[in-house]
C-alpha cells in the first residue's frame, strides 16, 4: 500500500478547491460527493455507490454483519481496543474486528477496490484508491496536520474526528458522538 503525507494531502486539499463532503472515509469516494454530507446518525458514512453512480451515506458495515443466516451487530467496549474497524478480506467476506486507533475506510473501496487490504499503520489510517497509479493506499487523516495543527477528540461524548470541506475549500474538523445500534445517538 502506498502512503501519502499530510504534507502531500495538504496540497491536494488546496488544488482540489472542495469537491470534498463530510466524512468518516476515503478522500477517493468523498471526491465524487460535491458538497455532500450525511447527517442522520445511523449513516454518517458518505460514500460512492457505483451501481446507482451516486453519493449515499451508509451504516457502519459491522452494526448489520449477515453471516450464517444471522445478523449480528458488533460493538468494541475494551479500552485497549476500543475502535470498531472493519475491512474485507481478498475473498470479499466482510471482517470486523476492535482497534487500538480509529482506521478510516469507505465500503465502496475496501469491498469493490481494495479487498485484502487495510491501514494498520496509525500514521496512516485512512484506506484509500489512487485512480491515477490503480492502487490502494493509505493515507494520513486531514485533520492530523491541519496547517500544523493535530485535531484530536479527547471528549468520551464526542470521541470520533470527522473532517469535510467547507465551500471555499477550508478543512473543518470536528468531534461527533458515536453511533450505537439499536440506540439514537450520534
Amino acid at each position: 500500500l502506498a502512503q501519502v503525507s499530510s504534507k502531500c494531502f495538504d496540497a491536494m486539499a488546496r488544488v482540489a478547491l472542495c469537491v470534498w463532503g463530510a466524512a468518516l472515509g476515503s478522500l477517493y469516494a468523498i471526491k465524487k460527493c460535491l458538497a455532500e454530507t450525511c447527517s442522520n446518525p445511523a449513516f454518517p458514512f458518505l460514500d460512492w455507490d457505483p451501481r446507482s453512480q451516486a453519493c449515499t451515506c451508509r451504516a457502519h458495515p459491522c452494526h448489520s454483519d449477515a453471516k450464517d443466516g444471522q445478523v449480528v451487530a458488533h460493538s468494541c467496549t475494551g479500552r485497549e481496543l476500543p475502535h470498531l474497524s472493519f475491512h474485507y478480506n481478498a475473498e470479499g467476506d466482510l471482517q470486523c474486528d476492535c482497534t487500538k486507533f480509529e482506521q478510516f475506510a469507505s465500503e465502496y473501496i475496501s469491498k469493490e477496490l481494495c479487498p485484502g487490504h487495510r491501514c494498520a499503520d496509525e500514521a496512516f489510517p485512512l484506506l484509500d484508491w489512487d485512480g491515477d497509479k490503480g492502487e490502494c493506499m493509505c493515507r494520513t487523516h486531514p485533520c492530523h496536520n491541519d496547517d500544523g495543527v493535530k485535531h484530536s477528540c479527547e471528549s468520551p461524548d464526542k470521541p470520533h474526528l470527522r473532517y469535510r470541506f467547507d465551500e471555499s475549500s477550508k478543512l473543518v474538523c470536528e468531534c461527533v458522538k458515536g453511533f450505537k445500534p439499536g440506540r439514537d445517538e450520534f
